[in-house]
C-alpha cells in the first residue's frame, strides 16, 4: 500500500530563503501529501507565497522556539511518514521519491526513520577536526559506515555515505520519521531546550533510533544553504551547543563512572577546541562561551532513558 508523507518546515523571518525550499518543493517528482510551514516570523508568511503551485500548502502561526514549533506541526499532520527539513535547504527533484522509497521497500521491517545527504557537506579540515575526533565531538566525515552518537553526545556524521547505512542520530534539517513512532511513544521536541535549541534532533533520532533502525540514504540529496540570517554569534553558538549537549547528556545516558568520565573528555575537549577557534578567529567568545555553558544552570533534572542501562 503506497505510503503517505508529510514534510513540516519551520521559519522565522527567512522569507526569502522560505521561498527557495517551497520551490524546489514544488518541483518534487513525488510531492507531499501534507505541507505544514509553521511560521514564527515577527512579520507573518504573506500570502503572495507561492501556493497556487502547492495547494497544500498549510501555514501554522506559532510562538519562536524550534522545538514548539516542530511540536505544532507534529501534532497537525496524519501522514504515515512525516519529514522534517530547514527553511534555507533546497531539495533536488527527486529527493522525496528517494525518501519514500526506503520506507516502502523497508516498511515491514520496522524501519523508523530516513535522512538524505546534504552536497554541501564537506569533512572539516585542520587542526579542529582532529581535536574533534579525538574528544569524540560533533564533526563530519567524508565516508563511513555508520553515523554513531557518543556518550560525550557528539556525533560522528557521514557527509556522503557510498550506500544506505544505519544511523543513530539525524540533522534536523533533513531528517524523516514513521509518525506513528513519535506519537505512540510520546516522542515530542524536547521545549525545555528553548529557541534555536542545538541537539534537539539528536535527542528525537536517538529516542527513535532505540526502538527501530534509522538509516541514511545517499540517494535522497539537498543543499543546506546554512542562511546566515538568525545566525547566533560566536559565544552564543559555543554557550548553547555546550549546555544543550550537558543537559541531553543527563538526559540519554545512565548516570555511571563511566557516562561522567566520557563526560568530562568531551568538556576538556570543548575547552581546546573553543581556544583553537578562538586563536583563529581572534575572539575569546568561544572559550567564553563554553566557559559559561558548562556552568550555565540546566532545566530540571531529565528522565533518563531506561534502555540505555541495557545497552551499557
Amino acid at each position: 500500500m503506497p505510503r503517505t508523507l508529510a514534510v513540516i518546515i519551520c521559519t522565522k523571518d527567512r522569507p526569502d530563503d522560505l521561498a527557495r525550499c517551497l520551490h524546489s518543493l514544488a518541483a518534487q517528482t513525488r510531492p507531499p501529501d501534507e505541507l505544514v510551514v509553521v511560521d514564527a516570523s515577527a512579520t507573518p508568511l504573506p500570502p503572495s507565497q507561492p501556493r497556487p503551485q502547492l495547494p497544500q500548502l498549510v501555514v501554522l502561526p506559532s510562538p519562536a522556539g524550534l522545538p514548539r514549533q516542530r511540536n505544532c506541526g507534529l501534532r497537525y499532520v496524519k501522514s504515515d511518514i512525516v519529514a522534517f527539513f530547514d527553511d534555507d535547504v533546497e531539495l533536488a527533484p527527486d529527493t522525496l521519491q528517494h525518501l519514500l522509497a526506503v520506507y516502502e521497500r523497508r516498511w515491514d521491517e520496522g524501519i523508523g526513520g530516513v535522512m538524505g545527504c546534504d552536497m554541501g557537506w564537506r569533512q572539516s579540515s585542520g587542526g579542529a577536526h582532529w581535536l574533534k575526533r579525538l574528544f569524540r565531538l560533533t564533526h563530519v566525515r567524508a565516508q563511513g559506515r555508520r553515523v554513531r552518537v557518543y556518550p560525550t553526545l557528539g556525533v560522528s556524521w557521514v557527509a556522503r555515505p557510498q550506500q544506505e547505512i544505519p544511523v543513530e542520530a539525524m540533522p534536523g534539517f533533513c531528517m524523516s520519521y514513521r509518525r506513528t513512532l513519535l506519537i505512540d511513544n510520546a516522542i515530542a521536541f524536547d521545549e525545555a531546550l528553548g529557541g534555536y535549541a542545538d541537539g534537539e534532533d539528536v535527542d528525537v533520532s536517538y529516542r527513535v533510533g532505540r526502538l527501530a533502525p534509522l538509516v541514511q540514504t545517499p540517494h535522497a540529496c539537498l543543499q543546506h544553504h546554512r542562511s546566515r540570517r538568525g545566525r547566533a554569534t560566536l559565544y552564543r553558538r559555543f554557550f548553547t551547543r555546550t549546555r544543550n549537549e550537558h543537559y541531553l547528556q543527563r538526559k540519554l545516558f545512565p548516570a555511571t563512572f563511566r557516562s561522567r568520565l566520557a563526560w568530562g573528555w568531551g568538556a576538556l575537549g570543548r575547552v581546546l577546541v573553543a581556544a583553537l577557534v578562538g586563536l583563529s578567529q581572534r575572539s575569546a567568545d568561544p572559550l567564553r562561551g563554553v566557559w559559561a555553558g558548562l556552568h550555565a544552570p540546566l532545566p530540571s533534572k531529565p528522565e533518563r532513558l531506561k534502555a540505555n542501562s541495557e545497552k551499557e
